[in-house]
């Protein structure tokens, strides 16, 4: 089920506790830096979400791949935003 990421963890964790299957963030706010939006999936996947949604914020970067990347660290490493825009710079730098 995909429930759309609130700033407000409260509700965010009472709707977890509501539903029996997993949960994925999807982000619907537009134009969100690189850093802010690893930082909403980071708060989503500490928050028990299982995965992110977060196609806009992929295709709009000027660096998709290395987006991509950066959020598939965060989702599935355990990364913090900060080591995950680290590993994104550090891939477009190259």
């Amino acid at each position: 089920m995909e429930q759309h990421w609130t700033e407000w963890s409260v509700r965010w964790r009472n709707s977890l506790r509501e539903f029996l299957v997993s949960l994925t963030a999807s982000n619907s706010r537009e134009g969100l830096a690189e850093l802010e939006a690893l930082t909403m999936a980071y708060n989503a996947i500490q928050g028990g979400a299982s995965g992110v949604d977060m196609g806009r914020n992929v295709f709009q970067s000027l660096h998709p791949d290395a987006m991509l990347t950066a959020i598939n660290a965060v989702v599935h490493a355990e990364a913090t935003p900060d080591e995950a825009y680290s590993l994104l710079r550090s891939m477009v730098s190259d």
